[in-house]
């Protein structure tokens, strides 16, 4: 723990992304809004692992912890995912 109290370390939380205009969404449950992200590389799974949370929420863990995020294929995938 952090001196505030805070756990820093990384998220285990994995949250499915559909990559769409060469980058990978992921939706926030916390913000209910989507995330982007660089894909990394023209590959699916390139851009798989910890990412930093751009949350609106302030209560939102993965503000401090991040997330990762498992690029999946195809719409029908994602909607289940969510």
């Amino acid at each position: 723990m952090s001196q505030n109290g805070a756990d820093r370390r990384p998220s285990t939380t994995v949250l499915p992304a559909i990559r769409r205009d060469g980058q990978l969404r992921v939706w926030c449950p916390y913000c209910q809004r989507e995330h982007i992200h660089g894909a990394v590389g023209p590959q699916v799974g390139d851009g798989d692992g910890h990412r930093r949370g751009h949350c609106s929420n302030p209560e939102s863990p993965f503000i401090e912890r991040g997330y990762a995020i498992q690029e999946v294929v195809g719409r029908a995938l994602w909607l289940m995912a969510t």
